[in-house]
C-alpha cells in the first residue's frame, strides 16, 4: 500500500493498492509511467489495512474526492446510508455547500412511503455515529431512481451534474461495509 508520495502508507491509512510485476500500456506512455513505478503496478483501488490484519477498500482513487482536506471515499458513505430501512440506493458525490464550499452530498432513493424530511434527519444521526464529521454528508438530495450507465453501472457523472445544477440541496450516497481480502501470491508492501 502506498500514500500519494509513493511511499509506503502505515498502518490504518488509507493508501493504493500496488502489485508486481509491472508491465506497460501500449503506445501510453503517460499512463504506463503514471500506472508502473518501480517495479509495482498501481491499481487505482485504494485499501486500508487495519492493525488486525483485515484490509478495507474504499474504492477507486479516482472516485474518491477531499472536500476538507481529507479523502472521502464514496462508497464507504454510501454504505453507512445503505444500512437504513429507508434507504433503497445512495450516492455520493463532492457538490458544494451553500456558501459555496466543496462538501460532501448524498443522493438517497427513498423506500415508498417514506417522508424525505424524517430520513434525513436519521440519516444525518445514523452518519454522526459512524463517519467522522468530515466524511458526513452536508447536503441531502432525494431523487426516485439513480442513473446507470448501459452496462448497469452507476452514472456518477450525471449524479455530479445534478449536484452542481442543485446547489440549495443536500446530496450523499451508499458505503460499503467494508471487505476483508485475502491476498493469496501477492505482496503488498505497507509500511509500519
Amino acid at each position: 500500500m502506498t500514500e500519494q508520495r509513493r511511499k509506503s502508507a502505515k498502518w490504518g491509512i488509507s493508501g493504493s493498492a500496488a502489485i508486481a510485476p509491472p508491465s506497460r500500456y501500449w503506445e501510453r506512455p503517460d499512463t504506463s509511467t503514471e500506472t508502473f513505478v518501480d517495479g509495482w503496478t498501481r491499481t487505482g483501488d485504494l485499501y486500508r489495512c487495519e492493525t488486525d490484519g483485515f484490509w478495507w477498500h474504499m474504492g477507486r482513487s479516482d472516485d474518491c474526492f477531499k472536500p476538507t482536506g481529507q479523502w472521502v471515499s464514496p462508497i464507504e458513505v454510501e454504505g453507512v446510508l445503505t444500512r437504513h430501512k429507508s434507504t433503497r440506493a445512495a450516492a455520493v458525490v463532492e457538490g458544494l455547500d451553500e456558501a459555496g464550499l466543496s462538501c460532501v452530498c448524498a443522493f438517497v432513493v427513498l423506500a415508498e412511503g417514506c417522508e424525505p424530511e424524517k430520513c434525513e434527519s436519521e440519516l444525518r444521526e445514523l452518519c454522526a455515529g459512524t463517519l467522522p464529521r468530515f466524511k458526513q454528508p452536508r447536503r441531502y438530495s432525494f431523487i426516485s431512481e439513480l442513473p446507470y450507465t448501459a452496462t448497469g453501472k452507476g452514472a456518477a457523472v450525471q449524479v455530479e451534474r445534478a449536484a452542481a445544477e442543485r446547489p440549495k440541496s443536500n446530496v450523499q450516497s451508499p458505503t460499503s461495509l467494508g471487505i476483508a481480502f485475502d491476498f493469496g501470491h501477492w505482496t503488498l508492501d505497507i509500511g509500519h
